[in-house]
């Protein structure tokens, strides 16, 4: 439930932006702005309106002439400047965004590792992962010899889903945190 509220709100806000001509696509910022806690999304739009709105001041702002001109300048030239201004600013929301825990906004990995294996095979493998958790080390996932370390807190959410279906079972876990 708390999921759909947050992408209710995110396109509610998305769509009024686009109407206002802020935006070009009201689905992409809606679900950029969309997180499992409505409150978070709440947060995330509100910093998304105030740096909207901060950008619009700053855009319609009377400037000194010096410097207006001087960025004017550098942009019909070979100058660095404006894609170093460009790379400050992804930088400068990446931060912001890893500073709010919404990291996951950007997917930096996943992993999917389908195969057929015997019983036994997938036991001994589910033994391996469980054996790093219990260490307190980080959990190591190999994937054509790249290992990918996956740093675990002390505390994490476990979810254990059984399905059975007339052609397939399946039994998932899942530790979110």
């Amino acid at each position: 439930m708390g999921w759909a509220t947050s992408v209710a709100i995110g396109l509610t806000a998305a769509t009024a932006l686009f109407a206002a001509g802020v935006i070009r696509d009201p689905l992409v910022v809606g679900l950029a702005l969309t997180t499992k806690n409505p409150l978070i999304t709440l947060l995330l739009l509100a910093a998304f309106v105030v740096v909207a709105v901060l950008a619009a001041l700053a855009a319609v702002r009377a400037r000194t002439p010096r410097t207006f001109d001087f960025l004017w300048s550098q942009l019909d030239t070979t100058s660095l400047l404006p894609v170093c201004l460009a790379m400050f600013l992804v930088i400068l929301l990446v931060y912001i965004a890893s500073q709010l825990g919404e990291a996951r906004l950007m997917r930096i990995a996943k992993i999917t590792d389908k195969q057929v294996l015997q019983r036994e095979e997938a036991a001994r493998r589910l033994h391996e992962i469980a054996d790093e958790l219990a260490s307190g080390n980080d959990v190591v996932i190999e994937r054509d010899d790249l290992p990918f370390n996956v740093t675990v807190p002390g505390e994490v959410r476990m979810k254990v889903e059984v399905e059975i279906e007339p052609d397939e079972h399946e039994i998932e876990v899942k530790l979110p945190w």
